[in-house]
């Protein structure tokens, strides 16, 4: 115990024995610094009484060796900058002190990034969801993993991604991690609604991979149009028929696959993003297809009557593919067609208007 206070003292004996015993400080002075010195053991008590005997005479000024050692203290004043006797005046330290508060710390830096480079948009009792909005937020949240848009050793291709292909990232994280690839899970939606996903090896998972491994975490989602991962309590089916046209969706999805030949996921794809012209393209596509094949018009007859029709949107695409379809055993001629084409359109009209 006398050894810890021979030593927590050492540093106020030598001050006063080169400052105070040799006449360049009043012990008034003297005992003012010892309190401004914020540290036990008075570490700073002779490079101060040194300042004060070369000029600094303003008492106020020396506070600021508080703030500096609390920067030293955090580690936000490290190696040299550390040292208070490669300072000369208390302006010098005042510098250096000002300029480690106006900057972050690691820890605030990482937390700042945090919340403007990334959205939660989904927690559960198991995971988080994060849409990834900078290079440095993939990094954080991706670290640990093999993906390149979290690389930081290597090239960085978060911006090719993001900027350049339109690709929305959303990053999964487990709570509680098993020590396993699908702790943290990647989801590419790209701006026509597909997605991939990868686990923390860059593994792509499959579809039936994925959806599995969502159920178990308990992730419910759709994705939409403009790219954004939605969780919801119930995944909802596409609306675009509007309420109450099942039927017609399931009648649109026969003609697809039948017309088409798409698969059922590519055929549900066209029908979510109907509102998009290559949607419409798609379904146009098909009315020519049963034109041509079912009622036995030529291509230049079955263009024909699709130009007439130019204006059309989703729903009226539809509406045509539906009167072809329960007309298709009555081989109908061009013009046949075309008035049963007004026909409905006029009866939409008069719908649409009640």
């Amino acid at each position: 115990m006398k050894v810890l206070i021979n030593r927590l003292f050492e540093g106020i004996k030598s001050a006063k024995v080169k400052y105070v015993e040799t006449g360049k400080l009043s012990m008034n002075i003297f005992n003012t610094l010892v309190d401004l010195d914020p540290t036990p053991q008075k570490k700073y008590i002779e490079w101060m009484s040194k300042a004060y005997v070369n000029g600094q005479k303003d008492i106020d000024k020396f506070e600021i060796i508080s703030d500096f050692d609390q920067l030293v203290s955090r580690n936000k004043i490290r190696g040299d900058q550390s040292d208070i006797n490669k300072y000369k005046t208390t302006e010098d330290v005042y510098d250096v002190v000002k300029h480690y508060e106006a900057e972050p710390s690691k820890t605030e830096q990482e937390k700042e990034i945090k919340t403007t480079g990334a959205d939660k948009v989904f927690e559960n009792d198991k995971i988080r969801i994060y849409l990834i909005k900078s290079k440095e937020a993939s990094c954080i949240y991706g670290s640990g993993t093999k993906w390149c848009t979290s690389a930081k050793s290597s090239h960085n291709y978060f911006h090719t991604y993001y900027y350049d292909d339109y690709v929305n990232l959303y990053y999964i994280l487990k709570k509680k991690t098993a020590g396993n690839n699908l702790d943290k899970i990647a989801v590419a939606v790209t701006d026509k609604g597909k997605i991939e996903v990868y686990d923390s090896a860059d593994k792509k998972l499959t579809k039936r991979e994925y959806s599995k491994v969502f159920k178990d975490l308990g992730i419910p989602f759709q994705v939409k149009e403009d790219k954004e991962l939605v969780p919801s309590e119930e995944p909802k089916k596409p609306e675009i028929l509007g309420k109450g046209r099942e039927s017609q969706y399931k009648l649109l999805m026969q003609i697809l696959i039948q017309y088409l030949g798409l698969s059922d996921d590519e055929a549900t794809d066209i029908i979510y993003k109907s509102e998009r012209p290559e949607a419409e393209a798609e379904l146009k596509k098909a009315v020519f297809k049963m034109l041509t094949t079912e009622f036995g018009l030529k291509p230049t007859e079955a263009n024909n009557i699709i130009n007439q029709h130019e204006d059309m949107d989703a729903d009226d695409l539809v509406n045509m593919a539906k009167v072809l379809h329960t007309r298709k055993n009555n081989r109908l001629g061009n013009g046949n067609i075309s008035g049963l084409l007004k026909n409905t359109e006029e009866d939409k009209y008069v719908e649409d208007k009640d």
